[in-house]
């Protein structure tokens, strides 16, 4: 395979080239009334990709298909906003003249509301698309690293950096004493945060990691939680401090939805806003979202509600998800998409701990003021690790997220971070599954009772009341009636097993279902094997 070519020439970009007009561009002529419907929309959308195609593209399309253009921000800063119809019927005029006869001859007229209606539903794609706006150097699919400003068609973003950056470009042979220096650069940024141990040290550089080969990972991303016992240890700092560092914006942070349907509004207005990071901070004691779970393995689009319309809008799912806590706990399918970064001041009062250099809070600074230097040392590593033949990692993979483990995984252990993604087993016996913990309590005194035998929910709760035990796990709300509570507890868990028993549907009697509970052989020497790939 062909060594991908980088991008190395160094570019200072005062005004990024997102936005631009055509003063010498060439009008087509479209005679409205000379035309079919279909024809007047195909000469429209001819001239329309005409426009955008005769020199930096102007006008985009997201992932919906809804047209979209590059505005500033109140702080001068690009973002992608959705291009009103008015809009639209300026831009037409400006890439067609459209005429019609009249007594004097021909004419100059607005495009038809039907045609700028047509423009906007039309399934065909005269304008490039657009999913987002990076201020920082990233790898694309085919691990090239970009960095020149302006409109990249296979990253389907802009670059564009703050005025005056100077990115440094990337050594074309990476030795190791760049790579040195890469780490170098790197310890500056992280030096100062009370790691609980080497393993989350390497975990964080696998988020910095992650942020600029994103649109090189063809696959769903894990989410990065930061995990601390107490306030005042560095846990939003830190993730500001990586996100600034590697895409060189400060992450709006948000706080955790109290239902379903909020979580459900909530994410999706965050992947529709950047579709870079999301960040959840000072997450509470427990975290339990399906709908997060959902975005998590979800990919390469995301299809929701787009909210005060009937319509259902698109993003591209390649949002990298973080967030912060005081001794999270999460539900086992949170858990499992989830990579830990453990923090441990060691102290009281994490607040008057002395950092080993710079003072703790200078970060907000620190990392603004080298900038380039940060692009730079990301960029090593990855090209270190890409020129060496892109080595797979050792240890055991994350299910779901496997070419992320392995391109992620590979840059941060060939450039010697150790003992990458090795806290993955703490986590999870931290977060136990609380069905799974009851049914452990459940099924071995339910097969000593009642055997082999197919009995129904209210025979097993008057067992229980009589033995004395939980008809729920005390962590799952009930309705208060046993029975129901106990029904809807065995459905959900048919067909598990727990310490060497297995719960098993059987036919119903009379429309009520039973269950019975059969041994399972070698289930325990099955769960330590199990348990021993996470050590």
């Amino acid at each position: 395979m062909r060594e991908p070519e980088d991008e190395t020439t160094s570019s200072t970009t005062a005004n990024a080239p997102w936005g631009h007009t055509h003063p010498d561009f060439d009008k087509h002529h479209i005679a409205v009334d000379e035309l079919s419907p279909s024809e007047l929309l195909a000469a429209t959308l001819d001239a329309l990709e005409a426009w955008n195609t005769s020199g930096e593209p102007q006008l985009f399309k997201n992932r919906a298909g809804e047209f979209v253009r590059v505005a500033k921000s109140a702080l001068g800063q690009p973002r992608i906003v959705a291009l009103k119809r008015n809009e639209l019927v300026l831009v037409l005029m400006a890439c067609a003249e459209f005429t019609r006869e009249g007594k004097s001859g021909k004419v100059e007229v607005n495009p038809l509301s039907t045609l700028v209606d047509n423009v906007f539903h039309s399934p065909h794609k005269p304008v490039p698309v657009l999913t987002t706006i990076y201020h920082s150097p990233v790898f694309s699919r085919d691990l090239r690293y970009r960095c020149s400003p302006g409109f990249h068609q296979k990253l389907e973003a802009i670059i564009a950096y703050p005025e005056g950056l100077s990115v440094r470009p990337l050594p074309k042979l990476v030795t190791r004493q760049h790579l040195r220096m890469a780490k170098r650069v790197l310890r500056k940024l992280l030096r100062d945060f009370p790691w609980a141990s080497p393993t989350n040290l390497a975990n964080a550089v696998a988020l910095a990691v992650t942020l600029v080969v994103r649109p090189a990972i063809d696959g769903p991303v894990p989410l990065f939680a930061v995990n601390k016992p107490c306030r005042g240890t560095g846990g939003t700092l830190l993730i500001l401090a990586i996100v600034m560092a590697a895409l060189g914006l400060s992450p709006t942070p948000f706080t955790e939805a109290k239902s379903g349907a909020e979580w459900k509004k909530l994410l999706f207005a965050v992947m529709r806003s950047n579709g870079l990071v999301g960040f959840l901070d000072n997450v509470s004691e427990y975290l339990e979202t399906k709908v997060l779970c959902a975005i998590l393995t979800c990919y390469p689009v995301y299809t929701d509600r787009i909210l005060g319309v009937s319509n259902t809008g698109e993003v591209a799912a390649t949002v990298v998800w973080m967030l912060t806590g005081n001794n999270v706990r999460m539900t086992a399918e949170v858990s499992r998409r989830v990579v830990p970064i453990l923090l441990d001041p060691g102290v009281e009062d994490p607040l008057r701990r002395k950092p080993e250099g710079r003072d703790f809070l200078a970060l907000r600074h620190y990392v603004p003021e080298h900038q380039a230097d940060f692009f730079w040392a990301l960029g090593v590593l990855v090209k270190a690790w890409r020129d060496a033949g892109q080595p797979k990692p050792s240890g055991q993979t994350l299910p779901m997220f496997e070419e992320w483990f392995e391109i992620v995984g590979g840059v941060v252990e060939y450039a010697g971070y150790g003992g990458f993604m090795s806290n993955l087993g703490a986590l999870v016996d931290a977060t136990p599954d609380p069905d799974q913990a009851h049914l452990h309590l459940l099924l071995p005194a339910w097969h000593e009772r009642f055997g082999g035998k197919s009995v129904t929910a209210r025979d097993v709760v008057s067992f229980l009341h009589e033995a004395g035990l939980p008809i729920v796990p005390p962590e799952r709300p009930g309705t208060g009636k046993s029975v129901v509570d106990l029904g809807l507890f065995l459905s959900r868990c048919r067909n598990r097993v727990a310490g060497g028993f297995k719960l098993v549907p059987r036919p119903s009697r009379g429309g009520v279902a039973c269950y019975c509970v059969t041994q399972v052989e070698d289930s325990d020497s099955t769960s330590e094997s199990d348990d021993s790939s996470y050590e």
